[in-house]
């Protein structure tokens, strides 16, 4: 699993402090919690993507999430056997060139073998990010391919702008001709 736990945050990882020694973060109201968790079944991985607000999420917050549901079902409506990797990628990546965010982890992937979705579309919305180099856009850094049935995804919407980033979805399978979602309570941003 990966995690990340605060109130601004790019992407998530194992927190600092378990491999650099310090205190552990404290969580307060206000502060996210995000995780990637890895779990096999059948032999297969799937990936499921996790956040969690400490009390009301703010405003930008909330905005991310829409992004971020608005792609998830983007791709969920395109999701078929005969249509492109590419495709689905597209649509999915829509809802960011719609917004003013930008994203760190790609919109979908496979779970096996690994195709993924371009990565870093639009850093330039980040004042701060201006000085990151551009890196190439679209599926081609893993090739393409016909979706058919009994494809599993790891459908993973992310958006972020200001320091702050939602990130949603979990395994979804093309099955009897349409996307079966495999889970739900990551599909959103949740509240404690």
């Amino acid at each position: 699993m990966l995690q990340r736990a605060g109130r601004e945050r790019f992407a998530w990882a194992p927190p600092e402090w378990f491999y650099m020694g310090g205190a552990p973060h404290i969580l307060s109201t206000g502060d996210t919690i995000a995780a990637e968790i890895f779990s096999f079944y059948g032999g297969i991985e799937s990936q499921q993507q996790i956040d969690v607000s400490i009390g009301e999420p703010d405003r930008l917050l909330r905005e991310l999430e829409e992004v971020c549901l608005e792609s998830y079902h983007a791709g969920l409506a395109v999701l078929r056997p005969g249509v492109r990797f590419a495709e689905v990628a597209a649509a999915m990546e829509e809802p960011l060139h719609a917004s003013r965010t930008w994203n760190t982890g790609p919109m979908i992937q496979t779970v096996s073998p690994l195709f993924n979705s371009a990565t870093r579309l639009h850093p330039e919305v980040d004042p701060a990010l201006t000085h990151l180099e551009k890196l190439p856009s679209g599926v081609g850094l893993d090739g393409d391919f016909v979706l058919q049935e009994g494809h599993a995804f790891a459908f993973e919407p992310n958006a972020l702008r200001d320091g702050k980033r939602v990130c949603i979805g979990g395994t979804v399978l093309l099955r009897d001709g349409m996307p079966e979602e495999l889970n739900r309570i990551p599909n959103r941003l949740n509240v404690v």
